[in-house]
């Protein structure tokens, strides 16, 4: 089963998740997007990758901001503050740090850092997860691939 989450413009971004309940949690984090997006509050923004990830250029005003990572982006990257959400549709390992945000984390082994209040749901396996703060995290099983380290 996938999940569907909305995406730019008429594109939605199709998660292929593990095992275990990181499929009900990516679920749920793409109710709430199409919800607000039906309420005309949806602010998305697409990056490919090179430079420093640009801010949101939204934020307040019950606006919520989704930034979607896609491509070949390899690099340790930092989430800038206002983003809600962030869709890592990666071909690639990658390195993201956020803080007061939501990751959805495709099959593509990753690092994730969170703080403050954040959510991850990694579907891959071999995804290195670390967390402080109040924070949710779901990651998908597969002992295949080694497992996450959380």
């Amino acid at each position: 089963m996938t999940v569907t989450i909305t995406g730019t413009g008429d594109t939605p971004v199709t998660v292929t998740p593990g095992l275990g309940d990181v499929l009900g949690l990516a679920t749920r984090i793409a109710a709430w997007l199409s919800t607000v997006e039906g309420a005309g509050s949806l602010s998305v923004s697409a990056y490919p990758g090179g430079s420093a990830i640009p801010s949101p250029g939204v934020s307040g005003g019950g606006t919520v901001t989704e930034l979607i990572l896609s491509g070949a982006f390899v690099s340790n990257a930092t989430v800038p503050g206002g983003y809600n959400v962030v869709v890592a549709g990666l071909a690639a390992p990658d390195t993201l740090t956020g803080s007061d945000v939501a990751i959805v984390a495709g099959t593509v082994p990753s690092s994730l850092t969170v703080t403050g209040n954040s959510t991850i749901a990694a579907t891959g396996g071999r995804t290195t997860i670390a967390a402080s703060g109040n924070f949710l995290i779901s990651a998908g099983s597969d002992s295949a691939a080694g497992g996450n380290a959380i």
